[in-house]
């Protein structure tokens, strides 16, 4: 053999080694992510559009499996009381959303024509609504003892993913969207305690007419300036 040769056998040797070394190398890394997976959220691309439909893009979907989806909005309306210090800040659910058989699907819109169920609570009453808002003028009479203020009024919207990951264990992830007086919409991962806290706030009892409604808003949702809203949106 001449040298010529015995380099270019070694040449060869060493690319085998290097690309068996990079094979292994590979798999370990594959199987790291997979462990170390189990500490962290998976990777989610969302959006809710104009038509509130909620577009999820699951990118681990290698990792992390989408079972469940929980899509809500809550509508927050307040106003300046006159006849006694403070504030009222009510928040209803306005649509309430719930979809279970995701599995094996990565990337999906969710809406009102395709979702099964209410997301825990169902929307208020639309009617009695509209008599809510009708007291609530944006330009009351200069007598009235209720003033409108635009950072009262509120909208935010919460979703939760329940996912599986690779070792068959369920867990859970919670998202926010929340529009903020002068500053637009902002998006964030709240704790399940947050969630389960705003949830609990806007379950509203039903009443028969607006007027009920109306005194168990001012008697349950009434707040001094300098005591905030539990979870306050």
């Amino acid at each position: 053999m001449t040298t010529e040769q015995l380099i270019n056998l070694t040449s060869l040797v060493v690319a085998l080694v290097s690309l068996v070394v990079s094979i292994v190398a590979l798999r370990i890394s594959q199987k790291v992510v997979v462990y170390t997976s189990r500490e962290f959220l998976p990777d989610i691309a969302w959006n809710i559009d104009s038509n509130e439909r909620l577009h999820l893009n699951n990118k681990s979907k290698k990792l992390f499996t989408i079972q469940q989806v929980a899509f809500l909005k809550i509508e927050s309306i307040g106003f300046e009381r006159r006849d006694k210090v403070g504030y009222v800040q009510v928040p209803f659910i306005v649509l309430s959303l719930m979809r279970g058989d995701w599995k094996g699907i990565s990337k999906f819109t969710m809406n009102s024509h395709n979702a099964f169920a209410c997301a825990y609570v169902c929307p208020y009453d639309s009617n009695m609504l509209d008599a809510i808002r009708e007291k609530i003028k944006v330009s009351p009479e200069a007598d009235s003892l209720i003033r409108y203020l635009p950072s009262l009024q509120s909208v935010y919207y919460l979703i939760e993913i329940i996912y599986t990951n690779r070792f068959n264990e369920t867990k859970s992830l919670y998202l926010k969207k929340q529009h903020i007086h002068g500053s637009g919409y902002h998006d964030s991962v709240i704790t399940v305690e947050e969630f389960e806290t705003l949830l609990k706030r806007s379950d509203i009892p039903s009443f028969d007419n607006a007027n009920q409604l109306w005194n168990y808003i001012l008697e349950n949702h009434h707040y001094v300036y300098n005591v905030q809203p539990p979870t306050e949106v």
